[in-house]
């Protein structure tokens, strides 16, 4: 991503039907809660 403030964006809506669907599929199969981590900290600008 060209900046961090664009990788927050794609967390927050910005997924097309078919990505929402293929997420909430990987979701319905997940066994355990789903963590993200990120390997930076999200204050970075």
């Amino acid at each position: 991503m060209p900046s961090w403030d664009e990788h927050l964006r794609q967390h927050g809506g910005r997924l097309t039907r078919a990505d929402r669907a293929a997420e909430e599929r990987a979701l319905d199969l997940a066994e355990d809660d789903v963590r993200v981590n990120h390997l930076l900290p999200a204050d970075q600008d």
